[in-house]
């Protein structure tokens, strides 16, 4: 009992000795304890960055994949857009191609008799004797028949049973336009309606009534075609204007 305390006591006071002659050595502890804090935050800053590094590549991808998505859809868009343009192109050339051939069969028809037929026969009359008829007086010469002039105040009839809207800025006035349009047999629409059958476009034409009057099959005029139409002679055929209009 007596030599295990003599063996502390002596182990004791070397360690104090020890360190009473090496002071720093009160500091290890603490400078372990630094260390060791040092070390914790160095880990948790990597581990927190490569979070951060794998956060940001994550959602670097996913941003990716959403343009390549919308890159994609736009593209299938700008398809059916360009499928959907060459099936009205194509539409519009058949409408035309008919058009053409209607007017083309109309002017080959052979022109309709003036005036109607009865629809009952004149009864028939009882022959007189035939009477001594006095001498013919002598005959005047034929005169010339005087060409008719090409803008007669009554108009053409270019736009009977037409709507016409006027879009865009024309040459000929607004007012003087309309009093064309109407004095020819057509009616004038302040704007396009389902009614509308003709669009009259000068420039700076609006952009929605020309895709209007080309979605749903309304005739598009340009002002020179206009000025050709109004300027027709009256005493054409409707054979000869159908032609005529079928080539504007």
């Amino acid at each position: 009992m007596t030599q295990a305390y003599l063996q502390s006591y002596s182990f004791t006071s070397g360690l104090l000795n020890t360190i009473f002659d090496h002071p720093i050595l009160l500091f290890v502890p603490v400078l372990l304890s630094l260390a060791m804090l040092i070390i914790g935050q160095i880990m948790r800053d990597h581990e927190e960055k490569r979070k951060a590094q794998e956060k940001a590549a994550a959602e670097a991808r996913r941003l990716e994949a959403i343009e390549r998505q919308n890159a994609e859809r736009k593209a299938e868009r700008e398809a059916e857009l360009a499928a959907e343009e060459a099936e009205k192109q194509r539409k519009r050339e058949q409408r035309k191609a008919e058009r053409a051939a209607k007017a083309a069969a109309k002017a080959a028809m052979p022109k309709r008799p003036v005036g109607r037929p009865r629809k009952t026969p004149l009864p028939e009359t009882p022959e007189k004797p035939s009477e001594p008829q006095p001498a013919a007086p002598a005959q005047e010469a034929p005169q010339e028949e005087q060409p008719k002039p090409h803008w007669p105040p009554r108009g053409n009839e270019a736009f009977n049973g037409q709507r016409v809207v006027l879009t865009g800025t024309l040459r000929m006035p607004q007012d003087e336009a309309r009093a064309a349009i109407r004095k020819n047999g057509g009616t004038v629409q302040s704007s396009i309606q389902p009614s509308t059958t003709m669009l009259v476009t000068g420039e700076d034409a609006d952009e929605n009534a020309l895709q209007w009057a080309l979605d749903n099959g309304v005739r598009i005029v340009r002002e020179i075609d206009f000025n050709i139409l109004c300027s027709q002679p009256y005493d054409m055929t409707p054979e000869q204007f159908a032609a005529v209009a079928a080539t504007l």
